[in-house]
């Protein structure tokens, strides 16, 4: 922390300002991941305290000089936080949207072949990947410095833009999905209101037809109805 503290302009150059927008684009990954998931705001809070104690340590780390040990110690511990981010998504918030994926079938009798749970899967399998690549790129640029600031900022930024487009890319599907299936079900109900308001409804009653048969013995409505002509 004191090799932190003294951090001197001399030093390789710190960008502050991506490190707070790296910490900006994971803090929305995880809040679109907890509103697909509709987990408990315990899942929410454990998973934005891990995620800004992760860049906190990453931001210490960038600011010790490469010659002390403690830089890569402070890189371990925000990959510990890593890890522990990566349990409360994989684990609370997965279990929350699976929870709500088997309780929106049991309501909407299988009106979509796509539920919540595998839009939150596929948003959490497009996440995790670039949280882990994010640590990884780490070790290249502020930990051995084996690339120039230039370099740093584009491969950075790329990261940012596909990540961003990828998870706001399946929230907006989420968004449309759950719209579909209100819409399936409000059809659904008002087809069956109908069905069941037809089924109550009695029958008109109508008077048997009578053919003139031209017989000498049909003198009346009776004799037609005995006769069953």
């Amino acid at each position: 922390l004191s090799a932190a503290i003294s951090y001197s302009p001399s030093d390789p150059n710190v960008w502050y300002v991506r490190r707070i927008a790296l910490l900006v684009a994971t803090s929305s990954h995880v809040l679109v991941l907890w509103l697909l998931s509709n987990a408990p705001n315990d899942a929410l809070g454990l998973s934005l305290g891990c995620n800004c104690l992760m860049h906190g340590c990453f931001l210490v780390a960038t600011l010790i000089p490469s010659t002390q040990p403690s830089k890569w110690l402070f890189w371990l511990f925000g990959l510990l936080f890593l890890f522990v981010l990566t349990y409360s998504v994989f684990k609370l918030m997965r279990a929350a949207a699976t929870a709500q994926s088997v309780q929106s079938k049991g309501l909407a009798h299988g009106t979509s072949n796509v539920s919540s749970s595998d839009v939150f899967n596929r948003a959490m399998w497009v996440s995790f990947p670039f949280w882990l690549t994010y640590a990884m790129l780490w070790i290249f640029f502020e930990g051995s410095r084996s690339a120039d600031g230039n370099t740093e900022l584009l491969v950075y930024g790329a990261m940012d833009i596909l990540s961003n487009i990828a998870i706001s890319a399946l929230y907006l599907y989420a968004c449309c999905l759950n719209l579909m299936q209100e819409r399936l079900e409000t059809l659904r109900s008002l087809i069956l209101r109908r069905k069941s308001s037809g089924s109550d409804s009695k029958p008109i009653s109508q008077e048997p037809a009578y053919v003139d048969c031209n017989c000498t013995a049909c003198h009346s409505r009776e004799t037609h109805e005995n006769l069953n002509v």
